[in-house]
C-alpha cells in the first residue's frame, strides 16, 4: 500500500497523488504538468492546488516573465535663457531608434509655471520651475565655475512631480550620460494558456494578470535593463515585491 511506504516522489507524500489524481507513475512526476496549467505538479503541491484541476492555480506572479524593456531615451537641453525665461530643446530616441525632437521657440520663452512642449509625444509633459547656478569642477582643467541648471519637473500621470535639471553648455557627447528614460517591459506569463502572449506595462503603472483580468492587482514599480520590480498583494492581503531578472521569471 503506498500510503505506509516511503514517498515515491520526495518530498511529496504519496498520499498527495492518491487524493487529488494526479498520475505519480512516471520516473519525472513531480515536473509533469498534468492538467497544463503551466505550473508543474511539485508547484501545485508546493502551493496547495489542485493540480489536475486547471482552474486551481499557483500565484501567476511566479509565472511571469521579464522579456526585454522598450526604453525611450530622452534629454530636455538648456537652450537660451534671459532673465528667468527658457526656451528649451529636447532630443531623444524610441526604443527602434527613431529620434525625437521638440523646442520651445526663443520667441516665447517659457516663464516660471509653465508647462511644455507644445507638440506630441511629449506635449504639455513637463513644467518649468526656475533657474539656479551651481558650481562645477571642470574635468579638464579641474577649476570651477558657475553653471546654471534649468529644473523642470514631470506632470505625466505615473512620473507626476518627478524632478529633472538641464545644465547649460552640456556638451552633445555627454547627453547619454545624463539622459533620462521613460520605460516599458515587456511580459509574458508562461502559464494558463498565455505564453508566447507578450504584453508591454509602462514603468510606475498598474496591471493585471491573467493580462486581460479585470482588476489590475499588480504594480510595476521599477524597470532597468536587467530586471523590474512588481508589487502585488498576496492572498493574506500583505504586499510584497519581487524582481525578475530580465529572461526569467521570480
Amino acid at each position: 500500500d503506498p500510503r505506509e511506504g516511503a514517498p515515491v516522489h520526495p518530498p511529496i507524500p504519496n498520499v498527495w497523488w492518491i487524493e487529488t489524481g494526479a498520475d505519480m507513475s512516471y520516473a519525472n512526476s513531480p515536473s509533469r504538468d498534468d492538467d497544463n496549467d503551466g505550473f508543474t505538479n511539485l508547484e501545485e503541491w508546493e502551493a496547495k492546488t489542485h493540480p489536475v484541476d486547471p482552474n486551481s492555480v499557483p500565484a501567476l506572479i511566479n509565472k511571469l516573465a521579464y522579456v526585454k524593456d522598450e526604453s525611450t531615451m530622452w534629454y530636455v537641453q538648456f537652450g537660451f535663457e534671459t532673465e528667468g525665461k527658457w526656451s528649451p530643446r529636447l532630443t531623444g530616441r524610441t526604443p527602434d531608434g527613431k529620434r525625437v525632437q521638440n523646442k520651445t521657440s526663443a520667441l516665447e520663452p517659457l516663464a516660471v509655471g509653465d508647462s511644455f512642449f507644445k507638440e506630441a509625444p511629449m506635449a504639455n509633459r513637463f513644467k518649468y520651475t526656475g533657474i539656479i547656478e551651481k558650481k562645477i569642477k571642470s574635468d579638464r582643467t579641474g577649476l570651477e565655475q558657475d553653471v546654471k541648471f534649468a529644473q523642470f519637473e514631470d506632470l505625466k500621470e505615473n512620473k507626476k512631480g518627478e524632478k529633472y535639471e538641464s545644465q547649460a553648455g552640456l556638451p552633445d557627447a555627454e547627453l547619454n550620460n545624463k539622459a533620462y528614460y521613460d520605460r516599458t517591459a515587456v511580459l509574458d506569463l508562461r502559464a494558463i494558456g498565455f505564453e508566447g502572449k507578450e504584453f508591454k506595462v509602462e514603468e510606475r503603472t498598474a496591471f493585471a494578470l491573467p493580462p486581460d483580468a479585470p482588476e489590475k492587482k499588480y504594480f510595476l514599480k521599477a524597470v532597468t535593463p536587467g530586471s523590474i520590480e512588481v508589487e502585488y498583494e498576496k492572498a493574506d492581503g500583505t504586499k510584497e515585491t519581487k524582481e525578475i531578472s530580465k529572461g526569467g521569471t521570480p
